[in-house]
């Protein structure tokens, strides 16, 4: 999840945007009026993130102005991974700088209202909007994941919230909309056979959560899934690493939160599923400060020592 978001402009000249970045959890920073004065502010303070967290290791620069590029290359020198992003109408382009690779995320298209029956008036409010096709509503799907990611960023995203999100943006259940466009009765059997998405268990409770799988090099949100195989999710940074070491302790553990598993077993079944020790994964994504200090910073799991071997525990979210 997204931990900081910074805007910088002079917001005297933007009317309401100010406000609508600050309900959606940005930092407002004001600059006086001048040529590339918001982009100077944002790229000092950007040098400078690291400060306000040693932790941070991916900072998202949401401009297309070539003189940022000085930005993120002081970022690339602090160890930190930049992401340039822009839009294209409804597409979204983000490319990691680092690595020149691009992922792209398409937005949904507003559906037309339907035309009002004689003597049957329709609010806008009330109109329901189905996909017409699988593809768009995995998009539609993933952007409501994105979006509660934004605005939820400390909160894992469940099954129920993101059944909630869909009705109140459609104003329709998302189980007819998926019956209306596929094969799957449910959104947890739509989930399943769509590899774009993810689902584990949240420790000590029922419920499980949603997550969008690592996108491929330059693939729009909504390419054609294959649901006879899910795709083993690509681990590149520490978020999707917890998730793969979660995954594994849940079946592991036999379904049992408080259950301690041998960092050793869990090494060995890591290697055979991604096909890479986990120590060479994590000196691979930026963590080269070992296992047991990865684990002690994970908010899903946690580490102790019993007589002179670790163990790893599944830890409730909180």
């Amino acid at each position: 999840p997204i931990r900081y978001r910074l805007a910088f402009a002079n917001w005297q000249k933007l009317g309401d945007r100010d406000q609508i970045l600050y309900q959606r959890g940005y930092q407002l920073v004001h600059v006086p009026s001048g040529k590339n004065s918001a982009d100077i502010k944002m790229s000092i303070d950007g040098v400078l993130i690291s400060l306000r967290n040693p932790l941070i290791r991916e900072v998202f620069v949401c401009s297309t102005d070539s003189d940022l590029m000085h930005l993120s290359h002081s970022l690339i020198g602090q160890g930190i991974t930049p992401y340039r992003v822009c839009r294209h109408e409804n597409r979204v382009e983000i490319r990691n700088v680092l690595t020149q690779k691009t992922g792209y995320f398409v937005l949904p298209q507003p559906e037309a209202a339907s035309p009002k029956a004689p003597n049957q008036p329709q609010s806008p409010a009330e109109v329901e909007h189905l996909p017409s096709s699988a593809s768009q509503l995995r998009g539609w799907l993933k952007i409501l994941i994105l979006q509660a990611q934004h605005d939820q960023p400390n909160q894992p995203i469940t099954i129920s919230e993101l059944a909630k999100r869909f009705r109140n943006r459609n104003h329709a259940a998302v189980n007819t909309a998926i019956r209306s466009v596929t094969t799957a009765k449910t959104l947890k059997q739509f989930l399943e056979t769509n590899p774009q998405f993810q689902l584990f268990p949240i420790p000590n409770t029922q419920s499980l959560q949603v997550t969008l799988s690592e996108p491929s090099d330059n693939t729009a949100v909504n390419p054609v899934a294959n649901p006879a195989k899910p795709a083993i999710a690509k681990i590149s940074d520490a978020a999707t690493l917890e998730q793969a070491v979660v995954k594994l302790m849940w079946t592991l553990s036999a379904n049992q939160a408080g259950k301690s598993i041998h960092l050793s077993v869990l090494g060995s079944e890591f290697s055979k599923t991604y096909q890479e020790p986990m120590s060479k994964a994590l000196k691979r994504i930026g963590e080269p400060k070992g296992l047991p200090k990865f684990f002690a910073k994970c908010r899903s799991l946690r580490i102790k020592k019993q007589d002179q071997e670790w163990q790893v525990l599944l830890a409730c979210v909180s």
